[in-house]
């Protein structure tokens, strides 16, 4: 069994592809992720790694695989998008390479995306975010109806866990308690869920028929969240500056009919 990850060395790409692994033992795992400001790319010794950038190895690629898995989660930052349209368009071009792929294979795709979009775009990079994230809905609506693709499109809130980047809300609330500084906190509640959790939800939909997967858990208050970690991390400092929301999130609407929803439990320590 071989799969195919765009977006496969960050966050929860890294996740993801590691867990696969563990289960199917003998699969060949690729990654294809774009290098970029701010992120770390978490490599395996057993897998092959291509750079995004280059892609005249990725036209090139003739590998059989079993499922394509697109994690726009982890691609869609500021970084990213921003290395993309100084590349030539690298997003849009890496999508023209999946769907050449996805023609010429019976793989099973996976589309994973996070279900918020901005409410009022207050900047360029937050317009940006909405019109990737609609253009790619629409797309793979419109190939799963025509071509009867076997896609799938997980919906996912906020995601918490080992290899978040830096700039992540949890990983600021650590590094603010370790180093004993205030942490600005926004009269928010948002909804969180363990990387690990959203993992196991889909590799148990890895054959899925539903068009749409949208993972759900409790919101909670972010200042709440703020002293959850610190006293995980026995924090010695509870001092938080509380700020006004900067931007406002709206959940993209999803056909009820063709959406199961998949829960998950408020744990943030795996």
């Amino acid at each position: 069994m071989n799969a195919l990850f765009i977006g496969g060395s960050t966050f929860l790409g890294h996740s993801l592809k590691s867990q696969f692994k563990r289960i199917y033992l003998s699969s060949h795992i690729t990654s294809i992720d774009l290098p970029r400001e701010n992120y770390l790319l978490f490599k395996t010794s057993d897998e092959e790694f291509l750079d995004m950038r280059d892609l005249v190895k990725l036209g090139n690629y003739s590998k059989d695989v079993d499922y394509i898995f697109i994690n726009l989660y982890d691609l869609l930052d500021p970084s990213a998008i921003h290395e993309s349209k100084q590349s030539q368009n690298l997003l849009l071009q890496t999508l023209n390479f999946c769907l050449d792929l996805i023609e010429r294979q019976n793989a099973n795709v996976l589309l994973l995306l996070n279900k918020n979009q901005y409410l009022e775009p207050s900047n360029s990079y937050q317009n940006q975010y909405n019109i990737i994230l609609d253009f790619y809905l629409t797309y793979f609506k419109y190939l799963s109806k025509v071509n009867n693709e076997k896609i799938s499109i997980f919906m996912l809130p906020n995601l918490i866990g080992k290899y978040a980047p830096q700039h992540s809300v949890m990983q600021i609330f650590k590094n603010n308690i370790k180093s004993n500084q205030p942490s600005t906190v926004t009269v928010s509640k948002r909804e969180f869920v363990h990387v690990n959790e959203v993992v196991s939800i889909i590799l148990d939909h890895l054959n899925s028929v539903e068009n749409y997967i949208e993972v759900k858990s409790s919101s909670i208050e972010i200042a709440n969240l703020f002293y959850i970690v610190n006293n995980k991390l026995n924090g010695k400092s509870n001092s938080i500056v509380l700020n006004k929301e900067p931007y406002l999130l709206n959940r993209i609407p999803l056909d009820p009919e063709i959406t199961k929803k998949a829960s998950s439990s408020l744990n943030f320590y795996k």
